[in-house]
């Protein structure tokens, strides 16, 4: 049974499907066109590595087996060397939320 406590809230903003499609782990269609959204990407900046997830994994985390297999690959894919983002952040300013 699907447990709908890890489903996200929000999708990422500033990956593109085509543009970015090495760097989006994760995805869905959204909207009543089916817009492809990043649920799970990855990204640099300088010298630094990004992985953002949407999926509320801390929610289910102890007692949903996905949320924990999810949560606990996630974290081995930081520690891989496979961990190479391509997506370069370094060229865009970071806005704060208002």
């Amino acid at each position: 049974m699907f447990d709908y406590r890890v489903m996200p809230e929000r999708v990422l903003c500033g990956w593109s499907a085509e543009r970015d499609f090495a760097d989006i782990l994760g995805g869905i269609g959204v909207g009543w066109v089916h817009s492809p959204a990043a649920l799970i990407a990855q990204a640099r900046r300088g010298q630094g590595k990004l992985l953002a997830i949407t999926l509320k994994l801390e929610r289910a985390f102890v007692d949903d087996p996905m949320a924990t297999i999810l949560l606990q690959n996630m974290i081995a894919c930081l520690m891989s060397p496979r961990f190479t983002p391509e997506k370069d952040l370094s060229a865009r300013p970071v806005r704060a939320k208002a």
